[in-house]
């Protein structure tokens, strides 16, 4: 025998069903650690009333798909500085430098005497 499970989101303060999509959560933190935060779904018109009565947190840290990188490069580009990066790069150019380890040196050795 097959089943299908609907999910009906109904709303926690007014008991409305909210349909799909449309559902806001709401949540409550008390000002000392010990108690848990509560998050409440409640409907977008009861949404609108809270919204009128507190204050809207803007979101912190760095945007998603960003690297660090790229900004402290923008910022050494606004300070006039050279990023370490195109200093590398430079330096590559001017001067020929030897890759590898133990092994690389060992075969240099042997085409150097061949």
């Amino acid at each position: 025998m097959a089943r299908m499970v609907v999910e009906r989101i109904v709303s926690d303060l007014s008991g409305k069903e909210i349909a799909p999509g449309r559902a806001w959560t709401m949540t409550l933190t008390p000002p000392d650690g010990r108690k848990n935060p509560v998050r409440l779904d409640i409907t977008e018109d009861e949404a609108q009333k809270w919204l009128g009565l507190g204050t809207e947190v803007k979101r912190r840290g760095r945007r998603p798909g960003t690297a660090a990188r790229t900004r402290t490069t923008a910022a050494a580009k606004a300070a006039g500085t050279r990023s370490r990066k195109s200093a590398a790069k430079k330096s590559a150019t001017t001067r020929r430098r030897r890759s590898g380890g133990r092994k690389a040196a060992a075969t240099r050795r042997k085409t150097a005497r061949a």
